[in-house]
């Protein structure tokens, strides 16, 4: 199978045209780890959305808080803004291979009581996707290739990212 997408950044532009519709709506974009990090921020900066980091600790999503932020390694997160009753929430990952931790995010976003609760991803495995459109409003991906098997074999280059990357990504989104 060949890629379709060539990397996060390109999948982030191509994500940003299928949310457009959003732009001007009270919303906020909820970052699922480190994947969807890179995503969020060009999405943030393109639609104008404040940006909130979910991580994974100890097997379970938890929202990162100022608190956590100043005991992780070089500050992960600058700020952390705080989702409101009523807001549009967009939850983003670049891809479905961890369905545990997004159905946990998408609990974490629907405890929140949003108007709307909009799951965005780049690369989206067809089971996955399916089980996870029952707990958002609306699901939004640019692709579903109905062989894949990881979400790597969605994209041409999906290298890790790091923690400097997590934090530049952050202070970009939220100035």
């Amino acid at each position: 199978m060949t890629a379709i997408l060539p990397d996060r950044l390109s999948a982030a532009f191509r994500l940003t045209d299928r949310l457009w519709h959003l732009r001007g709506d009270d919303a906020l974009l909820m970052a699922v780890d480190r994947g969807g990090v890179p995503i969020s921020s060009v999405l943030a900066r393109l639609l104008g959305f404040p940006l909130e980091f979910l991580s994974e600790t100890e097997g379970q999503i938890s929202e990162v808080t100022e608190e956590d932020a100043e005991l992780a390694e070089p500050s992960i997160v600058e700020r952390t803004p705080s989702a409101r009753k009523g807001q549009t929430l967009i939850v983003v990952d670049d891809g479905t291979a961890a369905e545990a931790r997004l159905a946990a995010a998408l609990r974490i976003a629907r405890s929140r009581q949003p108007a709307l609760l909009v799951l965005a991803l780049s690369a989206a495995l067809p089971a996955t996707t399916a089980r996870l459109r029952t707990m958002a409003d609306a699901v939004i991906y640019l692709q579903s290739p109905p062989h894949a098997k990881a979400v790597e074999e969605c994209y041409e280059k999906l290298p890790p990212v790091t923690d400097a990357e997590v934090a530049e990504a952050m202070r970009a989104a939220n100035p």
